[in-house]
């Protein structure tokens, strides 16, 4: 277990160090975002809340279906919403400023 704490810590400490660090360069990273594509809600700003309708292939069977998730599709018009209510399409996203995506 002492392990698991050790390596957690380490990994929590990274990732504060890679963020902070985006930060003060004005650097926006999909962890300050809250979404690797950068988005935000037009209406609160925020990344992490968002919701989008993709397309999802599945497999047919014989007790009902299976996600294939290698293969997910959206676009600048699939319906889009937000916690906060905001709803809309993936075009009306804002996008995050000095984001560099992965």
């Amino acid at each position: 277990m002492k392990d698991f704490e050790a390596a957690q810590q380490h990994y929590d400490f990274a990732r504060a160090v890679r963020i902070n660090g985006a930060e003060a360069k004005g650097v926006q990273t999909p962890e300050t975002v809250g979404n690797q594509f950068g988005y935000l809600c037009p209406r609160c700003g925020q990344g992490n809340t968002l919701v989008v309708s993709a397309m999802i292939w599945v497999a047919l069977l014989s007790d009902g279906t299976e996600n294939d998730t290698s293969d997910t599709e959206f676009d600048r018009r699939s319906p889009a919403r937000c916690r906060c209510g905001w709803t809309g399409k993936v075009g009306d996203f804002k996008q995050a400023e000095n984001f560099e995506g992965e």
